[in-house]
């Protein structure tokens, strides 16, 4: 734009092209005003081996959501289950990234819907054992840490198997709805 390049329809169309190949792509209008728009978002073609924690940690931070969920269930003998999950939701297009997610936890799987994919760790075991001390050597910095503290409580109270007492689900309960 600096160089007028917009101005024209070559630069436009570049515009246009590198716009498709970002976020969730073209609009539906810009689709139809524009239907030879060629740029795809290169696939991600190496894995999470060698990538940096930090990198994930932040990821996460931006994307991710540690999340405790009270289910009403009568297969309980309380009526509530309790499950702690760890969440990562992208547009469909980047599932590659999700699988790298799994190979990177070695624990949790992908999900697709309508237009997304999405990375899910909920076993007790995988929380407790990789998810829990990957955050603590590698630590949040922002506003999820709070979610995450609540998280460690949470997968804490369940590993000592309070979350089967009327005790510990009240205390799960004022866990998840405090500030």
């Amino acid at each position: 734009m600096s160089k007028k390049e917009h101005l024209n329809i070559e630069g436009l169309n570049k515009i246009i092209n590198l716009k498709s190949a970002l976020n969730k792509g073209l609009t539906p209008l810009l689709n139809k005003n524009f239907p030879n728009a060629t740029m795809e978002r290169p696939p991600r073609k190496n894995s999470f081996s060698s990538v940096n924690p930090y990198w994930i940690t932040g990821f996460v931070e931006a994307e991710g959501c540690f999340f405790i969920n009270i289910i009403k269930s009568s297969a309980y003998k309380l009526g509530y289950q309790v499950r702690l999950q760890l969440s990562v939701v992208q547009h469909v297009r980047d599932k590659n990234l999700m699988t790298n997610l799994v190979d990177f936890f070695k624990s949790g799987g992908i999900h697709e819907n309508t237009g997304c994919v999405t990375y899910k760790a909920s076993k007790l075991s995988d929380i407790n054992e990789i998810i829990i001390p990957h955050f603590k050597k590698y630590p949040l910095q922002g506003y999820k840490f709070g979610d995450y503290e609540k998280f460690c409580s949470v997968a804490l109270l369940m590993k000592n198997k309070e979350h089967l007492t009327p005790e510990g689900l009240n205390k799960i309960l004022e866990i998840k709805n405090s500030k």
